[in-house]
């Protein structure tokens, strides 16, 4: 809403927020056309965090800290560590409209898409006017990493949900203090309440800018334009500093207790392997580059982490306007500063701070700072509307930010066609514990992370408890009842997500292994007494001794000190929310700065760049510009085509030599095109050989999973991308080589045998049709 210029109490709809709905809707088009969601990425394993959110608020655990049905039905605290906030807007989302709790995820990226292109919108227009509002909103909404990268390539429901919640944290924000309005205070309390329990690392990263934000515009921003501290940035201290403390209050009930009670879980799988930060920094040359076309036959797209070159160049304008007096705008030195920070950050000229500040190594993937950097890329890129308001004509500066919106849709169209899912099929607790069965993910996380501490193996999935999820049973029991003694009896009268209660009779006393992991707060009573638990090695299961005779037997998890205190801060600060929104809500905003308005010619102009882009998008849509599409045996974006099967489940459809011409120690890209043709029964591994002709080796390259992908999450019928970097020995002679590659299993040794498209049998390697020659080091 904006104010008329004639009548201060007269509120007519601003244009800008239809033009930031509509960016919204386009980025997330693909969610709200598609039924379902990929089962290909990480948004799965969100929505079974969901599902088990979702039994336990229909259960009457309305914040559950521990997940039932994980690890085989030994369940783990992932709920107390990892933000549930998007997986509660899910679950409440699936009860409130009877659907199931993937629609309710669709329904959280839906809401992050709208929420950060409006965020963007208001906290641009409200410093440097509409125009610059609707160009800043574009390149949020339409940034690589919102608008692709982290929604579809990734499936990263809870970050997406911190990212969408970022400029609206920023806003509000800044809002308290141009204003100092209570109302605002309380928006900004539960927007950075709603970060935080997002996903925390994203929170940390722009909690960090936020704080930098408010520094720069209380502090620094009046000091650059020759003033000391204004009368209402000292009003507006106070209010800041209320709204942060009132922010982790808020979300004091996730936080202590993560924080507070971080010993009693395994964290030490972090920053090893595929998450060592050192292999995944980006080239700068990454980091502008323009979209890749994505292939629609590919089962995992082929993607760049890239900041878009667009958003870049208009970034880069916006910043240029420290430099002219006119147009300078303080904020734009922070905002600039910032962004280098955090493309540092993603480069490997960052590998020693990223060494010496061990914590950091949580972040796993520099490119998590794609996000910060589009957060403030984008003001910077709305920035750049001021140099157009030079220009003395009517209608320049509409028309120079509908070219700067249109010129944002058309670099990221490419990104618009994701790949085509299915149906995700049905939801339950025996779907989730097949598939851990089957092998496909485990605990629904990367790195046995949250496993309580006392858990050294993993145990094996025991047949009672698999077969109850198998039949169906509502109420699983977590005991074997094979292994109680004869003549005893257990009944059990009430099962739950983090409680368990039986009648047990017998004549013989006897010891009970639970398969529940044992997790601070589990607590064992019989007939209302407290009792010990014990701990099982190395499995970190809970054992109970049960006497003879009949008893009444409970077992459930408990608020520990950490998770009263957290809980005990949250209330708090929600009774003192509640006194704020009272006094403050009614009270009535004043205008402070009229040049956030937005001129009559420049909406017509935001109208007709809205209409320039639905039509290049259907226009697009039907002449199949900005992307690929193979089919069959066909790979459009390979070089070479060439067939091979093996197994009879996977075939080699072709493959990219770019370079053939190479000295020993360095390294030669292969990227092969594979594809299912069956169900692959088992996890391939796959090596790339630089062969002489004696057959002797001389360069290699071996992956765990061919493209990054177990072979048995593969799609049928779609191919993927598999690279690799051979690395040429140092004694390698000069000469021309083959170069050979082949799937095998790494547990039994055991290369299998491919054949040729005519049937013909290859050996236990595929020989490329390329020659490398290895030359001589001067």
């Amino acid at each position: 809403m904006k104010y008329s210029d004639n009548n201060p109490e007269r509120v007519k709809f601003d244009i800008g927020l239809l033009v930031a709905l509509c960016i919204g809707t386009l980025a997330a088009w693909a969610f709200l056309v598609r039924p379902g969601l990929p089962t290909d990425t990480d948004a799965e394993i969100h929505i079974f965090r969901a599902e088990q959110v979702k039994d336990a608020i229909l259960e009457g655990v309305f914040y559950p800290r521990w997940a039932p049905d994980f690890y085989y039905g030994n369940g783990y605290p992932i709920f107390n560590y990892y933000a549930p906030l998007a997986y509660h807007v899910s679950a409440y989302y699936s009860i409130l409209t009877g659907t199931d709790v993937v629609a309710g995820t669709k329904f959280v990226l839906v809401v992050a898409a709208y929420l950060g292109t409006l965020g963007m919108y208001l906290f641009v227009r409200d410093r440097w006017g509409g125009e610059a509002g609707m160009v800043a909103a574009a390149a949020w909404g339409l940034s690589p990493y919102i608008v692709f990268l982290e929604p579809h390539a990734r499936g990263e429901v809870a970050e997406s949900l911190a990212l969408g919640m970022s400029p609206v944290v920023f806003w509000a924000f800044s809002r308290v203090c141009r204003e100092g309005s209570l109302r605002f205070v309380a928006i900004s309390a539960v927007s950075l309440a709603c970060l935080i329990m997002s996903h925390p690392l994203a929170a940390l990263a722009v909690y960090a800018l936020l704080l930098g934000l408010m520094l720069s515009q209380l502090l620094i921003s009046p000091l650059i334009d020759g003033d000391t501290m204004t009368v209402r940035a000292r009003q507006a201290v106070p209010l800041v500093v209320t709204s942060l403390l009132l922010g982790l209050g808020l979300s004091a009930m996730y936080w202590i207790p993560a924080g507070l009670e971080r010993d009693a879980v395994r964290l030490d799988f972090y920053g090893s392997g595929h998450y060592d930060f050192r292999q995944h920094f980006i080239p700068i040359r990454d980091l502008v580059s323009p979209a890749i076309w994505v292939d629609l036959g590919a089962a995992f797209p082929e993607f760049r982490f890239s900041l878009g070159p667009v958003n870049v160049i208009l970034g880069i304008i916006g910043a240029l306007t420290v430099l002219y007096t006119r147009i300078r705008q303080s904020d734009a030195i922070y905002l600039s500063l910032a962004t280098l920070f955090s493309i540092y950050l993603m480069t490997d000229a960052s590998l020693g701070l990223w060494e010496i500040i061990p914590p950091m190594r949580f972040f796993q993937f520099p490119m998590r700072f794609l996000g910060p950097a589009a957060l403030t890329l984008a003001p910077l890129a709305g920035l750049a509307v001021l140099w157009v308001k030079l220009i003395r004509i009517k209608w320049a500066v509409g028309a120079g930010a509908a070219a700067m919106i249109i010129g944002l849709f058309y670099s990221s169209l490419p990104l618009t066609y994701t790949p085509v899912w299915g149906e995700f099929g049905s939801v339950s607790t025996n779907r989730i514990v097949e598939e851990e069965v089957g092998g496909k993910w485990l605990g629904t996380t990367c790195c046995h992370d949250f496993l309580p501490i006392g858990v050294k193996v993993v145990p094996e999935p025991d047949p009672a408890i698999i077969n109850q999820y198998r039949k169906g049973v509502s109420a699983v029991e977590r005991f074997d009842r094979s292994e109680l003694p004869a003549g005893t009896t257990i009944e059990v009268t009430s099962i739950g997500p983090e409680h368990e209660n039986w009648v047990v009779k017998g004549a013989k006393s006897f010891d009970l292994r639970l398969h529940r992991f044992y997790f601070p707060g589990w607590e064992f009573a019989i007939d209302g007494d407290s009792k010990n638990l014990r701990v099982t090695e190395p499995d970190g299961r809970m054992l109970v001794h049960i006497p003879s005779g009949e008893h009444e037997v409970e077992i459930k998890l408990e608020a520990t000190p950490a998770r009263r205190l957290g809980s005990g801060i949250s209330l708090s600060a929600a009774c003192l929310l509640g006194l704020i929104i009272a006094k403050g809500w009614r009270n009535k905003l004043k205008v402070q700065d009229r040049k956030a308005a937005t001129n009559p010619e420049s909406i017509r102009l935001a109208v007709i760049s809205l209409a320039c882009m639905v039509i290049l998008k259907v226009a697009s849509d039907r002449m199949g510009w900005f992307r690929h599409r193979s089919t069959g045996r066909e790979v459009v974006v390979s070089d070479n085509a060439y067939y091979a099967t093996i197994e009879t489940e996977v075939e080699l459809l072709g493959f990219d030599v770019p370079v053939t011409t190479v000295l020993p120690e360095e390294v030669f890209e292969v990227t092969l095109y594979w594809r299912a043709i069956n169900p692959p029964s088992r996890n391939y591994q796959v090596y790339v050989h630089l062969r002489g002709e004696d057959g002797r080796l001389w360069g290699q390259s071996d992956r765990l999973n061919p493209g990054g992908f177990p072979t048995t999450r593969w799609q049928v019928g779609k191919y993927v991308r598999d690279e690799h970097d051979v690395q040429v020995f140092s004694d390698t002679p000069t000469g021309n080589y083959e170069v050979h590659v082949g799937l095998w299993n790494r547990e039994g040794d055991e290369r299998y045998i491919a054949h040729d498209e005519h049937g013909l049998m290859l050996g236990d390697s595929v020989p490329l049709r390329v020659v490398v020659n290895v030359g001589r080091r001067r």
